[in-house]
């Protein structure tokens, strides 16, 4: 897993976090459970995120 945080000054000085995960070996509970709101999560497409690693 892979985190990083990111501090927004123009919205408050809110922070958003985020995490990159690999090899992932539930994903289908998992989306069973993002899918039956049993987790309290905001998914976003990864092809739209900045790599900043890069």
């Amino acid at each position: 897993m892979t985190t990083s945080s990111h501090v927004y000054e123009l919205f408050g000085g809110r922070t958003l976090h985020v995490a990159y995960y690999t090899d992932v070996k539930n994903s289908a509970s998992l989306l069973h459970k993002i899918l039956s709101n049993e987790l309290n999560v905001a998914l976003i497409n990864a092809d739209t995120v900045h790599n900043h690693l890069s």
